[in-house]
């Protein structure tokens, strides 16, 4: 997820599995290393990633449902601001303008779509479902809908499709051709 200038990264895990509490900024514009300009509240790798205008968000993690935020205006710390319906790790995060949404993850794996809104950061609420369970899947959206792709169990090959503005499950809109 990304500013207009640069792009963030936040959390995630070292080798042997020690887990990072970094929120890293890097440049879209010219090429160098990132920078360690902040920290999430709880070490913790494989969460949702997703940005409104001026904040960027991390959603559940290993044995997380918080949902933090940081500024994309100025460097700093993460805060905790709401939590999911229930802790997911292995999770894909899109959004759109108003609303982030944390797609699928867990142990057991979830077909779960939990929607939490930027602008009142209440907690997320599950609102609909994908057409399957699926983990560790791909995202992509364009200003009206989210798409999730591929993950596991196995190899999906499955594209799912999901309005932003209904709570609508989401509709089987093709496969991956793998």
């Amino acid at each position: 997820y990304q500013g207009s200038n640069y792009g963030y990264v936040s959390g995630g895990a070292k080798v042997l599995g020690a887990h990072i509490n970094h929120i890293e900024k890097f440049s879209l514009v010219t090429a160098s290393n990132a920078t360690d300009v902040g920290d999430i509240t709880t070490a913790r790798p494989v969460g949702s990633n997703y940005s409104s205008a001026v904040h960027g968000f991390l959603a559940g993690g290993y044995h997380s449902n918080v949902i933090e935020r940081w500024s994309l205006l100025s460097d700093g710390n993460g805060v905790d601001v709401a939590n999911l319906a229930d802790g997911k790790d292995y999770c894909q995060g899109t959004h759109s303008e108003t609303n982030g949404y944390t797609c699928g993850g867990g142990a057991p794996i979830s077909d779960d779509i939990q929607r939490f809104n930027f602008a009142s950061e209440a907690d997320a609420v599950n609102n609909a479902d994908l057409t399957t369970s699926g983990r560790g899947m791909g995202h992509q959206a364009t200003a009206t809908y989210g798409h999730m792709t591929g993950g596991q169990p196995g190899f999906s090959e499955v594209i799912h499709r999901f309005a932003f503005d209904s709570d609508s499950d989401a509709t089987d809109w093709g496969n991956l051709s793998l």
